[in-house]
């Protein structure tokens, strides 16, 4: 599974996509981009996040927890902006 294919599962999960949570374990370093644009995205939308966005946002939330990345934290400063 690519890493976009990774994300295609996460915006369309309507339940818990192990496949794709263990495909993105295997190719943490490729996906980790993808995951914080996720979170980028939902940012600049803010309310106007769809469902499947902050489907999304919860995965690579979770993720990026469990990979310790820190790339996530400069976005986070322009919440609320």
């Amino acid at each position: 599974m690519t890493p976009a294919e990774i994300i295609a599962e996460f915006i369309q999960a309507d339940s818990l996509p192990r496949e794709a949570l263990l495909a993105a374990r295997r190719c943490e370093e490729e996906i980790k981009p993808l995951l914080v644009q996720i979170i980028e995205r939902c940012i600049e939308l803010q309310f106007d996040a769809t469902e499947e966005d902050e489907s999304a946002l919860i995965f690579a939330l979770f993720l990026l927890a469990e990979f310790k990345a820190t790339e996530q934290f400069p976005c986070f400063g322009s919440v609320g902006k």
